[in-house]
């Protein structure tokens, strides 16, 4: 046997809003501890962004640095071959000439 009941519109409106009012407090108790977990995964990744980041940086300086002291190395080595090529030059001119 299936029986509705028909509230009068004024009960259902009380019964309406009492129902809202327990969802509204519910809400502002479980709804900050559902987000809670989530809130703190956030950080986490923030925190491993800003890790990643600042060991980027410093990769990026390191690899700088070094990358001068390479040019610096390639520079010298460019100059001493120049002069070694000048001074074969001038050996092999010297040694061609008659004495």
């Amino acid at each position: 046997m299936n029986t509705t009941q028909t509230l009068p519109p004024d009960e259902l409106d009380a019964k309406l809003a009492a129902l809202a009012q327990r969802l509204e407090e519910s809400l502002k108790v479980e709804l900050p501890k559902a987000i809670e977990p989530m809130r703190q995964d956030v950080e986490a990744v923030r925190q491993n962004v800003e890790m990643l980041r600042k060991e980027m940086i410093d990769r990026y300086v390191d690899l700088r640095r070094r990358i001068g002291d390479l040019d610096s190395k390639v520079d010298a080595f460019i100059r001493d071959s120049l002069y070694v090529k000048q001074e074969l030059r001038e050996v092999k001119q010297r040694l061609e000439l008659p004495s």
